[in-house]
């Protein structure tokens, strides 16, 4: 007879423990508790022991079979270990297969955005402490900041310099897609820019940050941007001067005709060119097109352009706001409220924010990168009949008078291969 299990109690005050046993004929039935004492005190005793014997046995079998799932998982966790560390082209298909990411918990492959067949093969132990936040940037994402030396970016000015910025930014000629390049990374013009009459002889930056990759993808209602791309704003990150000189917004208080009326968009951005300039008094459009030529893209824009100077405003009052707009093919454009902040303040009206509608990513990570408390800068956004908004140097969003000379101009634009 062989043992199953025993002491099953009943609602019966009597004892009515009984034994479910298989006898020699391999017939299975139910035995007393008389019957199992009968079993072990026969002749039977000698060959299977005493009932501690048994619990003994029981133990051990049971602690047998709890080392030998232990070790299945270990043989898996190894055998799952094995396969990262010896990964390579071969594995996932070669040369044009993407990877973003492998799991050092789960295995998990999943295909986006390292290119096998052109970069060394990483072996990634298990992460912890301090190397997190490099794991995170080596397989996930290149709209995460970096900080080098407790400073915000790199200075990537070898990489404009050498003439590899745009391939790397495409995963072009043995480059992986933005090979050590992220958002918040900085370089050096050749020159500063500044915006011509810029008030008092204030001098620009010659120092552009990368705010944004790919942000853009898919804006414009034609000539849409479907390449990959860097947003760019003047300045180094969160130091020095944030941008190319000081201006007005419009020679007087007034705001008729909203952003595509202004002074700035007009004469100081100016008009969408093909031919650069840094003579005296060249906007800031033929500045940059003399810096980056043809990787200074032009793109669709929704832009105010008309004002209802009765129109009630984010002040409450009727006191004027942004009643339509127009698309418009821009190059170097200023900020909308969304754009810099991640949602309206004083913004009028929707005629403001119209395309400018998703905050660039470096100023949800980075206040300072947003403004440095070096100077106030225009943005596009009607506040009133009298106002357009401004960031402002102590960090309050704010508005001025559309006539103020105390204002920086601070646009973004788009640098592509």
């Amino acid at each position: 007879m062989g043992v199953r299990f025993i002491d099953k109690t009943t609602k019966s005050p009597q004892n009515s423990a009984f034994l479910m046993g298989t006898d020699e004929n391999g017939n299975d039935g139910k035995y007393s508790q008389e019957s199992l004492k009968n079993f072990f005190e026969s002749e039977n005793k000698q060959a299977i022991g005493t009932l501690a014997d048994l619990e003994t046995q029981t133990q051990t079998n049971l602690v047998a079979a709890i080392n030998e799932i232990k070790m299945n998982i270990d043989n898996e966790a190894r055998t799952r270990e094995n396969a990262i560390n010896s990964l390579d082209a071969a594995s996932v298909g070669g040369s044009g297969k993407y990877i973003e990411s492998i799991s050092e918990t789960n295995g998990i492959i999943s295909s986006v955005s390292k290119n096998f067949g052109i970069v060394e093969k990483l072996n990634v132990g298990p992460v912890a402490g301090g190397d997190i936040w490099n794991y995170l940037q080596s397989f996930f994402s290149h709209q995460f900041p970096r900080y080098v030396n407790g400073v915000l970016g790199k200075d990537i000015t070898a990489y404009y310099n050498d003439g590899t910025l745009y391939k790397r930014l495409n995963g072009t000629d043995g480059f992986s897609f933005c090979e050590d390049i992220y958002m918040g990374d900085h370089f050096q013009m050749s020159r500063a820019i500044t915006c011509p009459d810029s008030y008092q002889g204030t001098v620009g930056s010659d120092w552009v940050t990368i705010a944004g990759i790919d942000t853009l993808m898919d804006n414009g209602d034609s000539n849409i941007v479907n390449y990959h791309h860097l947003v760019m704003i003047p300045g180094k990150g969160e130091q020095g001067e944030q941008h190319f000189g000081r201006h007005a917004m419009n020679p007087t208080n007034d705001t008729t005709n909203g952003y595509s009326g202004c002074q700035i968009r007009q004469s100081v951005l100016g008009s969408v060119v093909s031919a650069g300039s840094t003579a005296s008094g060249a906007t800031i459009n033929q500045q940059l097109y003399a810096e980056f030529g043809s990787h200074l893209k032009t793109t669709r824009e929704l832009i105010s352009n008309a004002v209802n100077t009765n129109g009630v405003n984010r002040f409450g009052t009727a006191g004027g706001c942004s009643s339509n707009w127009e698309w418009s093919s821009e190059q170097a454009v200023l900020l909308s409220e969304v754009e810099a902040y991640g949602s309206i303040v004083w913004s009028s009206s929707g005629y403001d924010t119209g395309t400018g509608k998703v905050q660039l990513p470096l100023f949800r990570f980075s206040t300072a990168a947003l403004n440095n408390r070096s100077a106030y800068w225009w943005l596009k956004d009607v506040a009133s009949a009298a106002y357009f908004c401004r960031v402002g140097n102590n960090g309050v969003a704010g508005y001025s008078y559309a006539g103020g000379t105390n204002y920086y101009v601070r646009p973004r634009f788009v640098l592509a291969a």
